[in-house]
């Protein structure tokens, strides 16, 4: 066989998952990193459906600037701190601030679910 396909019901959303499209930056005040959120249940399966409220905090020498879901009717600000989950995604872009190196610590937060942390290192 040279190809495998496969599809997994997912259950109730239990908790969030994180994930950066890198995690070292440099700290020059202008490096961003890509953060994807998402909902997932007990055995890590993406829960499609969910639209969970979130909330996010940042530790260290950086700074959340926007977060989004995809959701072409939604009027959350882009600013905002906060997002819903659409079909159980959503982002935070993290940018540095210059001359600040060290490690921030990303986290996010949701009503009854298991909250997520990720480590970055400005540079």
């Amino acid at each position: 066989r040279w190809a495998e396909a496969g599809q997994k019901t997912a259950a109730a959303p239990a908790k969030l998952a994180l994930s950066a499209d890198r995690a070292t930056l440099r700290a020059d005040g202008t490096d961003l990193s890509f953060v994807t959120v998402s909902v997932r249940d007990g055995a890590d399966v993406l829960v499609p459906r969910a639209d969970n409220a979130l909330r996010f905090t940042l530790e260290g020498p950086g700074d959340i600037v926007a977060t989004d879901n995809g959701n072409p009717t939604s009027f959350e600000p882009f600013t905002a701190a906060s997002r819903r989950t659409f079909n159980g995604l959503a982002l935070v872009i993290v940018r540095t601030r210059a001359g600040e190196a060290g490690q921030l610590v990303l986290r996010a937060e949701s009503d009854g679910l298991v909250p997520a942390t990720l480590s970055l290192e400005s540079r």
